[in-house]
């Protein structure tokens, strides 16, 4: 009944774009059957609408496990990012090669004007190679556990954080965040 119930009030969150929401009672009904296909594809579901695409396609891959009807899915949600992604990549490459455009007489004046011979301590520095940090994308709903009492409504609704504080004491939201504190704190201690 638990995980019937679960899965109902995903779906309406889903149906509500409340996206975030949605993930998190997929993942309650998850701890609870760690095989649910409808709980996989919901999640996943949800993550694709979030953009997040590194845990969308972990769940993916675990609902491609589940047999043959999850691997079916898995492979529909992919062929739907992907589209996705090709629409947004050729929105943007329209939207570069416009404003590259727009901008190119300027730059071969400029061009033309900083043809001047670099110092050996300009050369210096543009030669220090920069690294990207590690850094993994995380949110306050990865801290989502059994152990803290969230109140989705209350606690992550974008209505009430937009505008103020929300409903309870702010004591009881450093409290909450200290665990989110820490992890921040940890991913970029990762930094190199």
């Amino acid at each position: 009944m638990r995980v019937a119930l679960l899965l109902n009030l995903a779906l309406a969150h889903i149906r509500l774009k409340k996206f975030r929401q949605a993930v998190g009672f997929c993942d309650e009904t998850l701890f609870d059957e760690p095989d649910n296909v409808k709980a996989l594809y919901r999640k996943v579901d949800a993550l694709g609408e979030l953009c997040d695409w590194h845990e969308a396609e972990e769940a993916a891959s675990k609902l491609q496990a589940t047999g043959d009807e999850g691997a079916k899915l898995a492979a529909q949600k992919r062929e739907e990012w992907k589209r996705r992604q090709r629409k947004a990549d050729d929105k943007q490459k329209r939207m570069w090669s416009a404003a590259l455009d727009k901008e190119k007489p300027v730059a071969e004046q400029s061009r033309e004007a900083a043809e001047v011979k670099p110092s050996a301590k300009q050369k210096a520095e543009v030669e220090e190679a920069w690294c990207t940090p590690k850094i993994q994308m995380m949110s306050p709903f990865d801290l989502r556990t059994k152990k803290i009492d969230w109140d989705e409504d209350v606690d992550f609704a974008d209505k009430i954080w937009k505008d103020s504080l929300g409903r309870r004491e702010a004591t009881f939201y450093q409290k909450q965040a200290l665990p989110l504190s820490l992890l921040a704190g940890v991913a970029l201690a990762d930094l190199d």
